[in-house]
């Protein structure tokens, strides 16, 4: 089965589709653990705070009145 893999694939040798697949596999193992992943009480809660953000407190509008003086 390797040997078939191999032979259909860009690979010149079994050492390198197998390094290939190895790192391929590996990479995807580290993004999916990096991914965030959120419940779906999180994930509406998530949405919802994305859509009807709280209003800036007085630090915020202390610290935006700061930048435009500075910009």
């Amino acid at each position: 089965m390797l040997e078939r893999a191999v032979a259909i694939s860009e690979h010149p040798t079994l050492t390198s589709f197998m390094i290939h697949t190895l790192q391929t596999s590996a990479c995807k193992v580290i993004e999916e653990h990096q991914r965030a992943k959120l419940t779906a009480d999180e994930s509406k809660n998530f949405v919802d705070a994305l859509l009807a953000p709280a209003a800036p407190n007085a630090a915020l509008r202390a610290a935006f009145g700061r930048y435009q003086r500075e910009a």
